[in-house]
């Protein structure tokens, strides 16, 4: 009764695929708010940096510093905007995904299905759980190390040293 010639052609088919452990709905809800996430963390951190860019300017422009030299001090600046971005960008995505889904009706359809609040919600909390994760070690491991890079490279732009030397 399940062979190939009475399936349905399009996406009807409700089985799981057989080599994945995490369900439909989860990955559905997790490719709902990936795009928004990464949209409002690439969106803040180029204000971000483009804002510290324009403070800096005077500093870069007075070390001469070139392009390598800017490209290599906000590199070493990225776990700080990791720690302090991710947590907004999170907020930002969940808020545009929660709206975009009621917009749809697509909480209400998940709702009368019999699922609860909880278990719509689980991916998400996985997901912070993971980001928190991710936070937690940038800012055990790469922060400190990078704040080291940083301050060697500010003085070196605020004139103590070639900023070549450094980066």
């Amino acid at each position: 009764p399940n062979d190939e010639s009475t399936r349905c052609p399009n996406s009807c088919d409700l089985e799981e695929p057989p080599d994945s452990s995490m369900p439909k709905l989860d990955r559905y809800l997790l490719g709902e708010i990936l795009v928004p996430f990464a949209a409002s963390f690439v969106g803040l951190m180029g204000f971000w940096v483009f804002g510290d860019l324009i403070e800096r300017l005077d500093s870069f422009e007075s070390a001469s510093a070139g392009p390598e030299i800017i490209a290599a001090y906000y590199f070493q600046r990225t776990p700080e905007f990791l720690i302090l971005l991710v947590p907004i960008a999170f907020l930002f995505a969940l808020l545009f995904t929660m709206t975009r889904l009621c917009r749809a009706n697509e909480l209400v359809a998940m709702r009368a299905a019999g699922m609860s609040l909880q278990r719509i919600m689980t991916p998400y909390l996985g997901l912070a759980v993971g980001l928190t994760a991710i936070i937690a070690g940038a800012q055990e491991f790469l922060a400190p190390q990078a704040q080291r890079n940083l301050e060697l490279m500010r003085s070196a732009i605020d004139g103590d040293e070639d900023p070549a030397e450094v980066a």
